[in-house]
C-alpha cells in the first residue's frame, strides 16, 4: 500500500471517529448583530485582480490561453512572485486537472521557465471521476487536506489558491444553460473553498459570442466573486494577441486589460518527447489595448467631430472594458468625462454666448452620436471594440 492511500485511509478513520462531534460544531449558518464585526478591508490574493480566499473564473475560447493563464497564477502563487506585474500571495497550490492530463506536467515547466521546482507548493490531483458525485468530492477535499498537512509539515505554506481545469470536464452538468445546475456546480468550488478557506478558481470556456462571458447560464456570471476573461485576435488562423480582462469583481475594479504573449521553453529545458512544448506566459505590461477610433464618415458637423476626437481622446486613457448586457463586448467612457473634453475642444469662435454655443452642440452630437458608433447609455458612452 502506497503513502499516500495509507494517509488517505487513517485520514478517513479520524473523520469517522469524530463525525458526531463535527457534526454538532457544524453551522449551517452564521448570523451576528450589526455592530458586532467592523468592516475589514479587502484581502488580495493578486493586488487588485483576485480577492483572496474567493471564488472565481478564468474563461477563454479556445486557444485565447486559459489554461496557460491559470498555470502562470498557480507558479506566481508558489514563487510568491508577481503575476502579470502585480504582487500574489506566496502559498501552496492544487492543481485539480480534469483533463489534458499528460499536458499539465509540461505545461508547469513552462510555466517554470525551466526553473526547478520547490518541493512541496504545487501538488496535482489528476480528476478520475466527477465533482458532483458526492463521494469523488469528499475524496478530493480528504486528499487536499492531506496534501494541505504535508505542505506545512515540510515547511511550506499552506494551500492558499485551487485550480479546476476544467469546469466542463469536472462536472457532471448535463445542461449549463440551466441555473440551477449552473449555480450547483459553483456552489461545489464554495464548498472545496470552505473547506481549504483557500481562493478557488474553476477554468471553463466562453460561449460561442465571448462577448457574453462564460458558456452557459448567468448563474454563470452572478455566481462568482470574480471573472477574468481570456481573448485572442486571430488573422489567417494565427493568435496576433491575446489578452486578459477583469469582467466582475465584486471587491475592486473592472475592466483592467492586460496583454501577454506565449512563449516557449528552449529544448534545454525539456525532453521534447510528448509533443507538447512547454510554453509560457510572458505579460506584455507596457501593450495597451488598440481601442477602435470612433468611425470616419465623409462629411461631419463641427460638433460631431468634436464628439468623435474628444471620445477618442478620453478612451485612450479611461476606457473601461465590459460584456454589455446588450451590446456585448464594449468599451465605456463617462460621459461626463467625454463632455469636459468636448466643451475644452468645441470651437465657438464668432459666437456671443460661448457656453451657449457648446450646450447646443453637444446635444446635438449626442442626439446624432449612432451615425459615428458611439452609443449612450446613462451616464456612459459606449463604444465597441476593435
Amino acid at each position: 500500500m502506497s503513502e499516500a492511500v495509507e494517509e488517505k485511509s487513517a485520514f478517513r478513520l479520524k473523520m469517522e471517529k469524530n463525525r458526531n462531534t463535527q457534526e454538532k460544531l457544524i453551522k449551517e449558518t452564521d448570523w451576528y448583530w450589526e455592530g458586532e464585526r467592523k468592516a475589514r478591508p479587502v484581502s488580495w490574493h493578486v493586488k487588485d485582480l483576485i480577492p483572496a480566499k474567493a471564488v472565481g473564473l478564468i474563461v477563454g475560447e479556445s486557444r485565447a490561453g486559459k489554461t496557460f493563464v491559470a498555470l502562470d497564477l498557480a507558479v506566481a502563487t508558489a514563487e510568491g512572485r508577481e503575476f502579470f506585474g502585480k504582487p500574489a500571495i506566496q502559498g501552496g497550490v492544487l492543481y485539480i486537472a480534469a483533463e489534458g492530463e499528460a499536458t499539465i506536467a509540461p505545461r508547469l515547466t513552462g510555466a517554470r521557465q525551466g526553473r526547478s521546482p520547490t518541493k512541496y507548493t504545487i501538488a496535482t490531483i489528476y480528476l478520475r471521476g466527477l465533482l458532483t458525485d458526492e463521494e469523488v468530492l469528499a475524496s478530493v477535499i480528504a486528499d487536499a487536506q492531506i496534501i494541505n498537512q504535508k505542505m506545512i509539515d515540510n515547511g511550506q505554506s499552506a494551500i492558499s489558491l485551487v485550480v479546476v481545469d476544467t469546469l466542463l470536464a469536472a462536472m457532471g452538468v448535463s445542461n449549463w444553460n440551466d441555473a440551477s445546475e449552473a449555480s450547483a456546480a459553483i456552489g461545489i468550488l464554495k464548498e472545496i473553498n470552505r473547506a481549504l478557506g483557500a481562493t478557488v478558481i474553476g477554468v471553463h470556456h466562453h460561449g460561442k459570442d465571448t462577448s457574453k462571458g462564460a458558456a452557459g447560464s448567468y448563474a454563470l456570471v452572478g455566481s462568482p466573486d470574480f471573472i477574468l476573461s481570456a481573448f485572442r485576435k486571430s488573422k489567417d488562423d494565427l493568435v496576433t494577441d491575446r489578452w486578459i480582462s477583469v469582467t466582475k469583481n465584486r471587491y475592486g475594479r473592472e475592466g483592467q486589460i492586460l496583454h501577454f504573449k506565449l512563449d516557449t521553453l528552449l529544448p534545454d529545458y525539456w525532453d521534447g518527447e510528448n509533443g507538447d512544448e512547454p510554453a509560457f506566459v510572458t505579460p506584455l505590461l507596457d501593450q495597451k489595448h488598440a481601442v477602435k477610433k470612433v468611425s470616419k464618415t465623409a462629411r461631419l458637423s463641427p460638433g460631431d467631430e468634436c464628439l468623435r476626437n474628444s471620445v477618442d481622446a478620453v478612451l485612450t486613457t479611461k476606457a473601461i472594458g465590459e460584456n454589455h448586457p446588450e451590446f456585448g463586448q464594449i468599451w465605456k467612457v463617462k460621459a461626463s468625462d467625454v463632455r469636459a473634453k468636448f466643451s475644452e475642444s468645441y470651437d465657438t469662435k464668432g459666437s456671443t454666448n460661448p457656453s451657449e454655443a457648446v450646450r447646443k452642440a453637444w446635444r446635438r452630437a449626442l442626439a446624432n452620436a449612432k451615425s459615428i458608433g458611439v452609443v449612450e447609455d446613462g451616464e456612459w458612452l459606449c463604444v465597441k471594440p476593435d
